[in-house]
């Protein structure tokens, strides 16, 4: 996976999903909450390579673990912002995130589709 292949999909996701993937008890972001909820970089993570124990650690915990296999070919930075994207705003601002992290990145940011999905 690319930079701009995990930008993408984060995007994307974040997009269908609509809301913060959060802990009911702790009110902390989780890269798998309830009901099949996923942060941005939750989901870049395969339901055969999540654990439970990844919970609670910051992405750059997780990109030592994991960068030989999914995260190999992505830049960390962008792993850092998408998930303080996802953990410090309001879905509401996503879009505005979004377009910030695309132009630091150089990357493109994927059209968003109408409600037809067009």
């Amino acid at each position: 996976m690319t930079t701009q292949q995990a930008f993408t999909k984060m995007v994307k996701h974040l997009r269908k999903q609509g809301k913060q993937s959060i802990s009911p008890r702790s009110l902390g972001c989780k890269y798998r909450g309830p009901n099949g909820l996923q942060c941005a970089v939750g989901c870049l993570i395969p339901d055969e390579v999540y654990k439970n124990s990844f919970e609670g650690v910051a992405v750059l915990g997780l990109y030592k673990t994991l960068c030989s296999t999914i995260f190999k070919n992505v830049d960390i930075g962008l792993l850092t912002q998408m998930q303080e994207v996802h953990d410090c705003f309001a879905p509401s601002q996503w879009e505005n995130q979004f377009e910030r992290v695309a132009r630091r990145f150089h990357l493109t940011l994927p059209k968003k589709l109408d409600k037809q999905g067009t």
